[in-house]
């Protein structure tokens, strides 16, 4: 990870006219915003992982709604004969 941050510290220093005496300030930004990004693809991630469970879940009760549905069904074709 220190490599990503002194990357993106480099691309500040560079991007900021290469100007001297404020590599700490670059490198602090850096790690600003590495974290930054961070912390977005890991909500990304865990709301990918929320709508997956949601799915799952809602395939689970379809098959036991239907499961429910096809015991009435059966228990009444049952009472008629």
């Amino acid at each position: 990870m220190s490599e990503e941050i002194a990357r993106a510290a480099y691309q500040l220093w560079e991007s900021s006219g290469r100007i001297e005496g404020r590599d700490l300030e670059n490198w602090v930004e850096a790690e600003r915003i590495i974290a930054t990004r961070q912390i977005e693809l890991a909500k990304t991630a865990q709301k990918a992982r929320g709508r997956e469970a949601g799915t799952e879940r809602t395939k689970v009760i379809a098959l036991e709604k239907d499961a429910q549905s096809q015991k009435v069904v059966r228990g009444t074709v049952a009472k008629r004969r």
